[in-house]
């Protein structure tokens, strides 16, 4: 198997058209990749994260002195 480093200087190798096509199917090779569908996942995902509500919670803060 290649390692990660091989695999980026294959990538860099394609030509535009190449690269432009891996783009299109990144998707289907990395599902976390997918755009909404993944943020509609981390957003369904109901486990406790305090320390990100903490960072919220002082953002929404900073942004009320506005």
């Amino acid at each position: 198997m290649s390692t990660a480093r091989e695999i980026e200087d294959a990538i860099r190798s394609l030509s535009p058209a190449e690269r432009a096509n891996l783009l299109q199917h990144l998707p289907h090779i990395f599902p976390e990749f997918a755009g909404d569908q993944e943020w509609d996942r981390i957003i369904a995902d109901e486990r406790p994260r305090p320390i990100l509500g903490e960072l919220l919670d002082r953002y929404e803060a900073d942004l009320e002195k506005i």
